[in-house]
């Protein structure tokens, strides 16, 4: 397994090759946080997609019937396997990792 970390500067378009990609793909949310320990947001729902918006510097996890919002995200990776896309990591201004975990690998 490989462990990427994706530029600022590429965010958008990566996640937007990335959410083409899902087609239907059920996801668990995790939020790491030196306060609070380990929390499960969101267990093996449908992602929709993922989102970065620059001007208010927030990234949307779209789920189904869940929207996850990242406030301030400052670090984006990905771990790659030898199927595609296991996961993603993203964190915040805070400190806090939002852990995005797919059940069945994407191929970009």
């Amino acid at each position: 397994m490989t462990t990427k970390k994706i530029n600022e500067a590429d965010w958008r378009l990566y996640l937007d090759k990335f959410s083409a990609g899902l087609d239907g793909r059920r996801a668990e949310v995790k939020i790491v946080s030196p306060k609070l320990g380990s929390q499960v947001q969101a267990e093996w729902i449908r992602l929709w997609g993922l989102a970065y918006d620059p001007k208010d510097n927030v990234l949307e996890v779209a789920l189904e019937g869940l929207d996850h919002l990242i406030q301030t995200p400052v670090e984006l990776y990905v771990q790659e396997g030898r199927t595609g896309i296991e996961s993603l990591s993203v964190r915040d201004g805070e400190g806090n990792q939002h852990i995005i975990q797919l059940r069945l690998p994407v191929i970009l």
